[in-house]
């Protein structure tokens, strides 16, 4: 799980979901390297009030959710 704020990644409100999960990927592998992202079975990029999922192995990807779904989301994931 890491921080958006830790990403080289900016949000604009215009922003399709496509879009998002795009950006945030790439700013993913450019800060952490392409490695760490293949090795990853859940990749979560946390915002103040969302969370994005933009690697899940076992399930789908989130953009936008709102972090009240957070523990579902992982409880899910978890369970496999």
């Amino acid at each position: 799980m890491v921080s958006s704020t830790k990403l080289p990644f900016e949000f604009t409100l215009d922003q399709s979901p496509l879009a998002i999960l795009e950006g945030l990927t790439s700013s993913f592998v450019e800060k952490y390297g392409e490695e760490v992202f293949a090795k990853a079975t859940m990749i979560i990029i946390k915002e103040e009030h969302f969370f994005n999922v933009i690697k899940n192995i076992y399930g789908v990807t989130y953009v936008g959710q709102h972090n009240d779904l957070f523990d579902e989301a992982l409880e899910k994931h978890l369970e496999v």
